[in-house]
């Protein structure tokens, strides 16, 4: 436990790599659709952000002006930042059944195990917009 009542926290960072003065997008996995913001976690702790929280490199990453992300990202390219933390109650409730998993910046964990445990836990969330930059 990393605080009391908190299990675990994650960040993930949206960028601008290129300095057009927008967030780096990708293009939508469905044709037609809207281009989806690249959200990118420094995985290897040098510093610079090198995956996407599922694991996926952002290097190569297709931008939908047909650009690529060519290097990992200087965290001076930040422009947003989305945190998770996953709290649990501090005593167990013999009527709740708590198996499953919580996906946490790009950690998935399940805490209560496979069996899962009787803690009730919740999942916050929130997008940050970095102003002033």
């Amino acid at each position: 436990m990393i605080a009391e009542g908190v299990e675990a926290i994650g960040f993930a960072y949206a960028f601008d790599a290129d300095g057009d003065g927008d967030i780096d997008r990708k293009k939508s996995p469905i044709p037609g659709g809207d281009p989806a913001i690249i959200w990118a976690v420094d995985s290897n702790n040098d510093g610079y952000l090198d995956k996407e929280p599922g694991g996926a490199s952002i290097i190569g990453a297709i931008r939908p002006d047909g650009t690529v992300i060519t290097s990992s990202v200087h965290p001076n390219k930040i422009r947003v930042v989305q945190f998770w933390i996953l709290g649990r109650t501090l005593r167990t409730d013999p009527k709740h059944l708590d198996n499953r998993q919580y996906s946490v910046g790009d950690q998935v964990l399940q805490p209560g195990g496979l069996q899962g445990d009787h803690f009730r836990r919740w999942l916050l969330t929130e997008i940050i917009h970095c102003r002033n930059l």
